[in-house]
């Protein structure tokens, strides 16, 4: 089952993407600039969502890259593609932390309309970056010196304690 994809239909998306990231950031009244993201990221899931449903998600966010040359790794998530396409300005630490919070969503099999409601349980959007990070085996390593803090280095300590 083949799904054609015109270029005029991912410029679209892109388009109605970069208008959504506008409209939550540009919102100048309290709180509304800091939450509003989360309807941006909403937008960017339920497109991925779709795309992902009629499996060309891959596909066409290698198209939207070609499109606006962006510089992209292979490896690429279309998440992380979707947003360097339409978010603007952001720093990479943030989009890496946007994508992650959606993949770890995604993984959890979320409806868009639930998304907000996982992030807030989940400790927002970098709560959920950080434990897909934690699952994935990609978070940084500490420094020699400092205690490791994860639940289950927690867990084995106690236990060698509780032995002795």
């Amino acid at each position: 089952m083949s799904t054609n994809i015109t270029d005029e239909y991912l410029r679209k998306i892109i388009r109605t993407l970069k208008q959504s990231a506008m409209k939550h950031r540009s919102d100048i009244r309290p709180g509304r600039r800091r939450f509003g993201i989360y309807k941006y990221l909403t937008d960017v899931y339920q497109v991925y969502r779709d795309l992902r449903s009629r499996r060309i998600a891959r596909t066409a966010s290698r198209r939207i890259a070609k499109l606006y040359k962006l510089s992209i790794q292979k490896k690429s998530h279309p998440i992380r593609i979707l947003i360097e396409a339409s978010a603007g300005p952001e720093d990479a630490r943030q989009k890496s932390r946007w994508t992650q919070a959606l993949r770890y969503a995604f993984g959890w099999l979320q409806q868009p309309e639930r998304l907000e409601w996982f992030f807030s349980v989940n400790g927002g959007i970098s709560g959920c970056a950080a434990k897909y990070a934690l699952n994935k085996g990609t978070t940084r390593r500490k420094k020699s010196g400092q205690v490791d803090q994860t639940p289950q280095k927690a867990i084995q300590t106690v236990e060698y304690h509780l032995v002795k």
